[in-house]
């Protein structure tokens, strides 16, 4: 009867443990599309996703105005920022960059530069970093630049 009751809270506590492998994962897999092969439609596509889900309280949208002009708008809540245009060059300096007050991950074209998206995980923020470089390239190569 001992073992019974032993071998039941070990199952239990093995559910329990099975459980919590799933914090932290997204419910649904992303495409598992190279941002390498997508075209720069495809790119912003996947970074207007990323820009609304990455944040509980933020949101972002992207568009890629003429020229290689990226035009990034922000949204605390329900408040609407001005539309922000950030010339694109291929962003050498481009980075994440960790906010211990706000406890996110910061995507800046330039050190200094306006923040493009705030994430919760160190990898949302560095798969946007990577589509914003490939956005880059793929503008100054169409436009000329390259």
């Amino acid at each position: 009867m001992a073992t019974d009751r032993l071998r039941r809270a070990a199952a239990v506590a093995a559910l329990v443990g099975l459980g919590g492998c799933a914090d932290g994962y997204p419910s649904e897999d992303r495409s598992l599309t190279s941002p390498h092969d997508m075209d720069n439609p495809e790119r912003l596509r996947v970074m207007n996703e990323i820009g609304g889900e990455a944040h509980r309280a933020r949101r972002w949208t992207y568009a890629l105005e003429n020229g290689c002009t990226l035009r990034v708008t922000a949204w605390r809540g329900r408040e609407r920022g001005s539309p922000l245009d950030v010339a694109l060059s291929t962003p050498a300096a481009a980075e994440v960059r960790f906010d211990r007050d706000d406890d996110t991950y910061g995507v800046r074209l330039q050190p200094d530069g306006p923040t493009l998206l705030e994430a919760r995980r160190f990898g949302t923020a560095s798969q946007f970093l990577l589509l914003l470089r490939l956005v880059a390239r793929d503008c100054e190569v169409r436009s000329g630049g390259g």
